[in-house]
């Protein structure tokens, strides 16, 4: 099992990135060859009208996401498991409605066509079907997909494919005193008030791929981490037997200053590590249209 200490865990994230780095060297270059010489006032010089990837794009996004996704349900026995089927059916595709799946798909659709897709599954309040205040029941949550961006993505740089990784996750940022306010109104879902207020603000966002010459002012931020470890098992949690496979960790980017006034970035937990109820191969999604071997 992977060591799950933070440091060690932090490690293995920075080599990830730097992995992922590797495969988005290009990614820029396309992205401004994509969009033409009017993307952010850029010098016409060497411009190629021969686009590929808009064309590539405007020609497939459409046939690839147009009318979808759409679920059909078939039971194979007959009897009372059909109507059962149409139920399933019809919950399903108000759920992509309600969740507005499509337009986040088209988001996924674009990374797709020009590096690869990601997104990640989690649970949300459904807002839309909040019961009366008198009744006594649980708040109903529902599934929703959310896009993560390739340049916030990363995974075991070990995996000879991305289903194997020992290890999947993602970047996430929040302003200090909102994650603050966030960990004190939620205690029961883990977070560590103490952690976040140790935090050092703004400590890794020189990785975030944001440029300075706008000269934007510090925003005060954290730069987080949430790691997926597939079969991982915390002592004393549940398991499989019960729909929980593997486990999530939170981290975020710290700093701490040498004798010689060197700074040196670390990571740190800022949250309760859990397991993750859901199907083994965990909340990642990733999509690919020329998958290459190893």
């Amino acid at each position: 099992m992977i060591n799950a200490d933070p440091a060690n865990l932090f490690s293995e994230i920075q080599a990830a990135e730097r992995f992922r780095e590797e495969h988005m060297k290009s990614y820029d270059r396309r992205k401004r060859r994509y969009v033409g010489p009017s993307y952010l006032g850029d010098d016409v010089s060497g411009y190629e009208p021969e686009n590929h990837e808009f064309e590539y794009v405007s020609l497939l996004l459409p046939k690839t996401i147009f009318d979808n996704p759409r679920v059909r349900v078939q039971a194979y026995r007959p009897g009372p498991i059909q109507d059962i089927a149409i139920g399933i059916q019809a919950g399903m595709n108000r759920w992509i409605r309600d969740s507005r799946l499509r337009k986040t798909l088209v988001r996924i659709g674009l990374d797709n066509f020009l590096s690869w897709g990601c997104a990640v599954v989690h649970m949300e309040p459904d807002k839309d079907r909040l019961p009366p205040a008198w009744a006594q029941v649980a708040l109903p949550f529902r599934p929703v997909v959310e896009r993560i961006s390739p340049k916030r993505m990363f995974w075991d740089p070990h995996a000879l494919d991305v289903t194997e990784a020992r290890f999947i996750g993602h970047v996430w940022v929040r302003d200090k005193e909102d994650l603050i306010k966030v960990a004190k109104e939620h205690p029961d879902d883990g977070w560590d008030v103490e952690a976040i207020k140790n935090c050092s603000e703004d400590a890794g966002t020189d990785k975030l791929d944001r440029d300075s010459k706008y000269g934007t002012p510090t925003r005060k931020e954290i730069v987080c981490y949430e790691v997926y470890i597939p079969g991982y098992q915390i002592e004393g949690e549940p398991g499989p037997d019960e729909g929980f496979n593997g486990a999530i960790f939170t981290l975020a980017a710290s700093q701490s200053y040498g004798g010689s006034g060197s700074e040196d970035k670390k990571g740190m937990y800022i949250r309760k590590p859990r397991m993750y109820y859901g199907p083994p191969e965990g909340p990642y999604v990733m999509f690919g249209t020329y998958p290459v071997p190893d």
